[in-house]
């Protein structure tokens, strides 16, 4: 098992599910069941089993369509959170 397939079996996501952040700018995640959570400072992503929050400012959600969301703005964490 690789890296990658091992930090995806720890949030519960399958391999569909991936992400690329390029800090302070754009965000692509792959394999978004939808959004928990929406502000300009956090967005809250629902994928697998868990939550993935992307903190930072003038956040908003570029593009999304059949799993893919691009979020844009001034990024600076990814943080996995337990859902409930």
């Amino acid at each position: 098992m690789n890296l990658i397939e091992q930090l995806l079996a720890q949030i519960g996501a399958d391999g569909s599910a991936a992400f690329t952040v390029c800090i302070g700018e754009y965000a692509y995640f792959k394999g978004v069941k939808g959004v928990a959570t929406l502000s300009s400072q956090k967005i809250t992503l629902i994928i697998g089993k868990n939550l993935l929050a992307v903190t930072g400012e003038n956040l908003s959600v570029a593009e999304y369509f059949q799993g893919d969301l691009i979020i844009k703005g001034g990024i600076c964490g990814v943080q996995i959170e337990k859902s409930e």
